[in-house]
């Protein structure tokens, strides 16, 4: 009876605020066993508040399905763990969202359909490159379709320097982040997930470590502005891939005083010697995505 008492009043409220009847209104409810909800319609916030793991929805059962056109700030707490299925889903003028270090997982399509998100806030990198992201559209920058930058502890992201305590790279981590102009990867880090720097449209340089073993599918495609690729020396005779459209070079293994590098999606193979090589070809392009026409690719210290 309660429930239906605070469906009732929710869709009252909905086609009040829809009818401009209503200056403002706050609804609210529960997303999870420890978790509960609210949303100010005045200032646009959804406030989610609690600890534990929010549950999962379709596209049409979410709590707040009823005010999606009303959210424009989403804040999360800490001690949140995970953001179900289908929860954000087509908030079309969602613009900014913190999200707290403590959260884990990012449910199927938690963010599809966003339209103008702006700004997304962490506190926490390694935490962020841990997060299980179950699609693309998990990360609040790869579901929109808008422009939108990464910030950390307040600051916008624009040279990332990975930490060595990050090991890995999540897949889509860090898709559709437009603020990033370089990356730089320690060496304590042994894999990048697929679709991890998809569509990072501003990337211009990438510096490699010495410890990448795994570079999953696509995790550099949509990249059109990243000219300079730096491989450092490896202490590896071989990485893999498990897709040929893993990274702007796809050697299969890296010998004496060379590296091979396959240009997608022709295959071409070009082969480049130690030091600076501008590698030119009308078929560098590819990786499901546009490539500029000429990929420098940096590799210091012969491998021994």
């Amino acid at each position: 009876q309660n429930n239906m008492k605070q469906k009732i009043f929710s869709l009252i409220s909905a086609l009040l605020l829809s009818a401009g009847m209503l200056q403002a209104a706050v609804v609210n409810g529960t997303c999870g066993t420890n978790l509960s909800w609210s949303l100010n319609t005045k200032d646009s916030t959804l406030t989610i508040e609690g600890s534990g793991t929010m549950n999962n929805y379709t596209y049409s059962t979410m709590p707040w399905k009823n005010y999606t056109s009303y959210i424009v700030y989403v804040s999360l707490p800490e001690g949140l763990l995970s953001i179900g299925d289908y929860a954000f889903y087509y908030c079309t003028k969602l613009k900014t969202i913190i999200i707290p270090s403590s959260l884990t997982r990012i449910g199927n399509d938690a963010f599809t359909g966003l339209r103008q998100v702006e700004n997304v806030y962490i506190t926490d990198l390694t935490a962020w490159c841990n997060i299980n992201f179950n699609s693309n559209s998990s990360n609040p920058l790869g579901g929109s379709s808008s422009v939108g930058d990464l910030y950390l502890n307040g600051e916008v992201i624009t040279e990332l320097n990975l930490p060595e305590n990050i090991t890995k790279i999540a897949a889509h981590a860090f898709n559709g982040c437009h603020s990033i102009t370089k990356i730089t990867i320690s060496d304590n880090c042994n894999s990048i997930g697929e679709y991890a720097f998809c569509a990072c449209g501003n990337l211009q340089e990438l510096v490699v470590g010495n410890g990448i073993t795994i570079i999953k599918e696509d995790a550099f495609s949509f990249c059109p502005k990243l000219k300079t690729v730096t491989l450092f020396k490896t202490s590896r005779s071989s990485f893999t891939t498990n897709a040929e459209h893993s990274a702007p070079w796809e050697p299969s293994s890296f010998e004496h005083k060379t590296f091979w590098a396959s240009v997608m999606p022709s295959k071409n193979i070009l082969k480049s010697t130690l030091g600076e090589k501008l590698l030119q070809a009308d078929t560098i392009r590819g990786m499901s995505g546009t490539w500029p026409s000429a990929i420098v690719l940096k590799y210091f210290s012969e491998y021994s």
